[in-house]
C-alpha cells in the first residue's frame, strides 16, 4: 500500500502528448503517468511511463507498467491497452494478463474489497468496497468525491486519490479483515 500511495502521489503530466497525469480513474483500477521507480528519473528529461494498479475479483492486486516505453500497456497477446481507449475492461478474473501483462507484478492477494460492503462493513457482494476514490474540483469550484472520474476535463482536476484496501490473510480466524486506508495527494498537480 505504501508503494502504491507513493507512486500515485508522484503522478505527472506528459509534456509530449495531450493527456493528463491520471489517465484512468475507476473504482477498481487507476492508470497514471509517473517516473517513480523508473531508471533515470533523476534526470529532468525522463518521460513518465504508464503504470496501472488493478484489483481482480479473486482478490489479487496487480501492478503493470509500460516496460518498453511505447506508451501502451499490453495486458494480453493481441490486446493493447492504449491511453486513448476509454472502454478499458472492468473487474475480471483474467489470469492470462497476470502472466503476460507488460511489467506485471503481484502486489498482494487476499484482498476482500469485493466481499465487504462499503456501507455496513459486513460481508456483501452486492455493495462492494471500491479500492479507489478520487477528489477533484468541479468547474464551479466545489469539491467532489467520486469512485469513477471520466473525461480529460475532470481527470485533470483530480487532487487526491483515496486508497481503501481490505485484506484478510487468514479467513478462518478473527479479525475478519484488516482495514487499510490512506490518501495520496498528487504533489505534481497543485
Amino acid at each position: 500500500m505504501s508503494r502504491m500511495e507513493r507512486e500515485i502521489r508522484d503522478a505527472e503530466n506528459r509534456r509530449d502528448i495531450a493527456e493528463v497525469a491520471i489517465l484512468r480513474a475507476r473504482p477498481w483500477f487507476v492508470v497514471l503517468y509517473t517516473t517513480f521507480n523508473k531508471d533515470g528519473n533523476d534526470f529532468l528529461g525522463t518521460k513518465p511511463r504508464l503504470v496501472m494498479y488493478r484489483l481482480y475479483s479473486d482478490g489479487e492486486l496487480w501492478r503493470y507498467h509500460d516496460a518498453d516505453g511505447d506508451n501502451i500497456l499490453e495486458l494480453r497477446p493481441g490486446v493493447s491497452m492504449e491511453y486513448t481507449n476509454e472502454t478499458w475492461p472492468g473487474l475480471s478474473s483474467n489470469t492470462t494478463e497476470r502472466v503476460t501483462g507488460e511489467g506485471a507484478q503481484l502486489m498482494t492477494d487476499d484482498v476482500v474489497n469485493m466481499k465487504v460492503s462499503s456501507v455496513s462493513g459486513l460481508p456483501s457482494t452486492t455493495n462492494p468496497t471500491p479500492l479507489f476514490r478520487y477528489s477533484y474540483y468541479n468547474t464551479d469550484g466545489s469539491l467532489s468525491l467520486d469512485y469513477s472520474v471520466t473525461g480529460t476535463n475532470y481527470r485533470q482536476r483530480i487532487k487526491s486519490v483515496e486508497i481503501h484496501l481490505l485484506v484478510d490473510t487468514n479467513p478462518e480466524q478473527s479479525p475478519v479483515y484488516t482495514n487499510l486506508k490512506t490518501t495520496a495527494q498528487l504533489r505534481n498537480q497543485r
